[in-house]
């Protein structure tokens, strides 16, 4: 544990010491994780969690060790969201709970909320990486016109100089 902590960055440690400290958290289950599961990766969603059960006014079910790994285990942040979703249903499902046929638009319009954000996340980091991709490409454009500029200056400067006939003497003007 000390090893991973020793990686994490502020962010990660203040959201690890917030997890571990709130009484839902099965901490051996989170200890299990790391080599699967960054610590921080398991407490965002074990917020989304907690966020998306108080507001549908159910309780938290406890998530396994196999769907935290399952949920981590995607590339995308839609895909583990998909994931996160469809595993949080099945629980609540199971649970038995019944949410009044009042609160199911509220349900479904907090589900929208939260995939709305992680789509606008999604763009965000979208932008900064296009961002980086033009910034990289005008470098290069950058270095070949320098690159073009530098070989006609000395093109010029051989022919001004006299080093470079302009003329092959077969093409000499008659």
């Amino acid at each position: 544990m000390i090893n991973l902590i020793s990686h994490m960055t502020d962010k990660e440690r203040q959201d690890a010491i917030e997890l571990l400290e709130s009484p839902d958290v099965d901490i051996d289950v989170m200890l299990e994780l790391s080599p699967e599961c960054s610590i921080s990766e398991v407490a965002h969603w074990s917020t989304q969690k907690k966020i998306a059960c108080h507001r549908l006014k159910v309780p938290e079910p406890a998530f396994t060790k196999d769907e935290f790994i399952e949920i981590c285990a995607k590339e995308t942040e839609e895909e583990k969201r998909s994931v996160f979703t469809k595993i949080l249903t099945g629980k609540i499902k199971n649970m038995n709970v019944t949410i009044n046929a009042e609160d199911i638009p509220k349900a479904n319009r907090i589900l929208d909320q939260i995939n709305a954000t992680d789509k606008l996340i999604k763009l965000l980091e979208d932008l900064d990486r296009l961002k980086a991709e033009k910034k990289a490409t005008l470098k290069g454009y950058r270095d070949a016109i320098e690159s073009i500029e530098s070989a006609i200056s000395q093109e010029v400067l051989d022919i001004k100089s006299g080093q470079k006939n302009l003329f092959d003497k077969s093409e000499s003007v008659q």
